[in-house]
């Protein structure tokens, strides 16, 4: 019996000394930044390549439907978050790209979380989840491409920013408060604080890029102002464009902030080949842009 008490005063104290203190797990498997150059990506001296794929709910899951569950969305805890990692990782994946910062919408059922509440007003509970998948990503040594915003309607995006200023999703390229409010945001995800690992978002290696936005239809202008917006807050990390086409567009080649270019291929209509315009879009890159 008296055994027993010593042991259970040892986990009561251990306990205790844990509550106390911050305690950071800055566990990574991470030492450079990726860095972009004549076309080509890189991690330290050598090149960096890979094939991976989303992991569309590791921010904020859309089918979590329990039968006595009155609404389909929450936020994943930790075993889903590294579960998912881990997989990637295990598969030989080194990167996932995760779906977007969620925005809150007029026809969310009470209790759905997200990231963004309005402008300035952030979901603490939803980026401490982001926190732990950061710290996921670390430990598993899988970096994350992360889509800052989403041009359609699934997790709010561009409609959603528009609409609490009583605007329409196209004002979102143009308007000077739109803009203000959208780049608020940026400030508010690359300065924070990670609250498990204790490392800013901008110091973090487990992010690969930002990505302007998840298919999203921005002008030129746009992508020019947010992604140089990205580089004056955060030197370390690369940006991606994340126009929506399946030709690469001459602009995205041009500006100076963008390090990675991107295009999507959906099948249907005339598409005879994905390889062909992949190949095409390389070709027109290479040299220029990852």
């Amino acid at each position: 019996g008296s055994m027993l008490s010593t042991n259970r005063f040892r986990i009561l104290f251990a306990t205790f000394c844990l509550i106390a203190a911050p305690v950071f797990a800055s566990e990574t498997s991470l030492t450079n930044f990726i860095t972009a150059r004549d076309g080509k990506l890189f991690e330290g001296a050598k090149e960096f390549r890979f094939i991976s794929m989303n992991i569309p709910n590791l921010l904020d899951i859309e089918d979590n439907v329990p039968f006595a569950g009155e609404n389909p969305w929450r936020l994943p805890d930790k075993f889903e978050i590294n579960d998912a990692l881990e997989t990637v990782h295990q598969m030989g994946g080194t990167v996932a790209r995760t779906y977007v910062i969620t925005v809150r919408r007029t026809n969310d059922l009470p209790g759905t979380p997200r990231h963004v509440l309005g402008p300035g007003k952030f979901n603490e509970t939803a980026f401490r989840t982001l926190d732990e998948v950061l710290a996921a990503a670390n430990r598993t040594g899988v970096r994350l491409i992360i889509p800052l915003v989403d041009n359609w309607p699934w997790m709010g995006g561009r409609a959603e920013y528009a609409g609490f200023r009583h605007k329409t999703k196209n004002d979102f390229w143009t308007d000077p408060q739109l803009i203000a409010d959208f780049k608020e945001t940026i400030h508010f995800i690359l300065t924070r604080t990670n609250t498990v690992t204790g490392v800013r978002y901008v110091d973090d290696p487990a992010v690969l890029c930002w990505e302007t936005g998840n298919e999203i239809e921005s002008p030129p202008p746009w992508t020019r102002e947010i992604a140089h917006y990205i580089k004056s807050l955060d030197t370390n990390h690369l940006v991606m464009d994340g126009f929506n086409a399946s030709k690469l567009r001459d602009e995205s080649l041009e500006i100076a902030d963008i390090d990675i270019v991107t295009t999507h291929h959906y099948p249907g209509g005339n598409t005879t080949s994905f390889a062909l315009p992949i190949f095409q879009n390389a070709a027109r890159a290479r040299g220029k842009k990852a």
